[in-house]
């Protein structure tokens, strides 16, 4: 996957402010997923106020719903990649998720990576 430009980074994190209600973005590329290619480690920063998965996932994996901070919010794709999908804003409350639909999307399905 190329580089974002600058002004894509920009519109980016405004978009992801405006969703989440957060004032800073820290992007990192990694996934939730122990066996897979990717070499970054996002949880040595956890736990996290906001999470932005953006692929497609029919569920939120363990692995980023355990790093998100109490009163924390994951905003991602969520359905069948067949079917389309609607993008929702999950909160971590003590009582567990509380979901809210935003809008209908289509993103990429997510998927495991072989080592």
């Amino acid at each position: 996957m190329p580089p974002l430009s600058e002004h894509e980074r920009q519109r980016s994190s405004a978009t992801v402010r405006r969703w989440t209600g957060q004032r800073t973005v820290r992007r990192s590329v990694a996934s939730p997923f122990p066996a897979t290619t990717c070499r970054c480690r996002i949880s040595e920063a956890a736990p996290f106020d906001a999470i932005l998965l953006s692929c497609q996932a029919e569920r939120i994996p363990p692995p980023l719903w355990e790093q998100l901070a109490e009163g924390g919010r994951l905003l991602y794709p969520k359905g069948a990649a067949a079917l389309g999908q609607m993008l929702v804003l999950v909160t971590k409350t003590a009582r567990g998720p509380r979901e809210r639909r935003l809008a209908p999307v289509v993103f990429v399905p997510m998927r495991r990576q072989s080592g």
